[in-house]
């Protein structure tokens, strides 16, 4: 049987591997059409972008910023060192709960792998719910949301457990 750790090596090692290969090709091409006076071949081109796009989706990254003292929130994508999204008013916040979802992993066609991974989520007192943070593993989700908590000073609240608990900050 594959264990998660495993399976994540070998898809991390291979996205490795392919986009080494990828940019060896890419470069051997270049230099090749480098050395000739007549314009490149489209396959240059649709290299080029796979290059691009492949750099693009290694380092987009989904973030939240939440200041207090300046009493706004902000989602945005970090791309390339670029924070692209939209500051919103802070409002007041009820709690911060941690939900647990039950992801289903495909293999192939005949074999899934299931798992657990916890999200936390911020609630305001006007009903709406921000995703600030989600992880594997419950015991550092917790550590990390305390660490928050003592700059939004609020609940945090375990629903994954039969009756949700309030954990002490």
């Amino acid at each position: 049987m594959i264990t998660i750790r495993q399976r994540l090596l070998f898809g991390i090692s291979a996205a490795v591997v392919w986009s080494v290969i990828i940019l060896i090709l890419s470069l051997k091409e270049i230099w090749r059409w480098l050395e000739y006076p007549y314009s490149p071949a489209p396959d240059l081109n649709i290299m080029l972008w796979i290059i691009g796009i492949s750099v693009f989706l290694w380092t987009t990254r989904f973030r939240v910023d939440i200041h207090v003292e300046k009493g706004y929130i902000k989602h945005y994508l970090w791309v390339l060192g670029l924070k692209l999204g939209i500051k919103k008013p802070l409002g007041e916040i009820e709690k911060i709960f941690i939900n647990r979802q039950l992801m289903k992993d495909h293999v192939d066609e005949y074999y899934y792998i299931f798992r657990n991974e916890y999200w936390a989520f911020l609630k305001f007192t006007d009903g709406e719910k921000i995703k600030i943070k989600s992880q594997r593993n419950k015991e550092s989700l917790i550590r990390n949301l305390k660490r928050y908590n003592r700059i939004l000073k609020t609940i945090i609240i375990d629903t994954t457990t039969d009756p949700p608990v309030v954990i002490d900050s």
